[in-house]
């Protein structure tokens, strides 16, 4: 496997078609109760809670935006697309218990906050911590040792 160049304290791998980031910090992002989102993504879906079964996430992808141009994942040219598969998993409870997930938003912002690699929707931190205070998730949750592999994700490295 290759690592991907990083400035950052995470990075990505090439794991044949898809590319991988392991043991990294997560946080939350949107839902009914985010004091800073409105619930719109870039990908057009809309994360405002209202949908109880979206499992989305954000990543860092986007070179042309400079909260996340410093991103191992921020490719020139086209980015990983909206939609693509995301399998999430806690890195102590192995790959086999990933969660398939969808790309529905650029983020975490690497230039605040060098060390957030991933952004769950609530849906997401409920599935891995099913007692998580809905109301103050996306506000507050934080979470250490996920990992996840973007599927297809190595076609897009230019």
């Amino acid at each position: 496997m290759n690592a991907l160049p990083s400035k950052l304290p995470w990075t990505a791998v090439i794991d044949g078609n898809d590319l991988v980031v392991r043991d990294i910090l997560a946080t939350c992002f949107g839902g009914a109760h985010d004091a800073g989102d409105d619930g719109r993504t870039e990908s057009g879906i809309m994360n405002d809670g209202r949908d109880p079964n979206l499992m989305g996430v954000a990543l860092p992808i986007r070179s042309v935006e400079h909260a996340t141009a410093a991103s191992p994942l921020a490719f020139p040219g086209p980015h990983i697309p909206w939609g693509t598969t995301v399998m999430v998993w806690r890195e102590a409870d192995g790959e086999a218990s990933a969660l398939a997930c969808k790309l529905i938003d650029n983020g975490p912002n690497v230039h605040l906050f060098p060390a957030h690699a991933l952004d769950l929707n609530p849906n997401v931190v409920r599935h891995f911590e099913p007692n998580v205070n809905m109301r103050t998730v996306a506000n507050c949750w934080s979470g250490t040792g996920f990992s996840y592999r973007i599927i297809g994700g190595a076609k897009w490295i230019s």
